[in-house]
């Protein structure tokens, strides 16, 4: 074989490694970015909920014309007339 060849296969080994290399590296940052893109999206999620909460309440009081207080079970809230 000669020296171009050589250097050919060479070159062409390396780029092969590179290639690896970078798909492993793109694959890991596409994993982190799956994982931090999940947790914004809990958190965009779960302020929403919170939210809605709020609102929902605002209106039953508005409906009610009282304020209501609010008392929880650990899990959800169930609003209660005051009065």
């Amino acid at each position: 074989m000669g020296a171009l060849q050589k250097a050919v296969a060479k070159l062409h080994e390396d780029v092969s490694q590179w290639s690896a290399k970078l798909n492993n590296g793109l694959n890991e940052l596409k994993m982190e970015f799956k994982g931090e893109l999940k947790l914004q999206l809990k958190d965009l999620k779960d302020g929403l909920q919170r939210e809605i909460k709020s609102k929902m309440l605002s209106l039953l009081e508005l409906y009610l014309g009282r304020p209501s207080t609010s008392v929880t079970d650990g899990q959800s809230s169930v609003p209660i007339p005051a009065g």
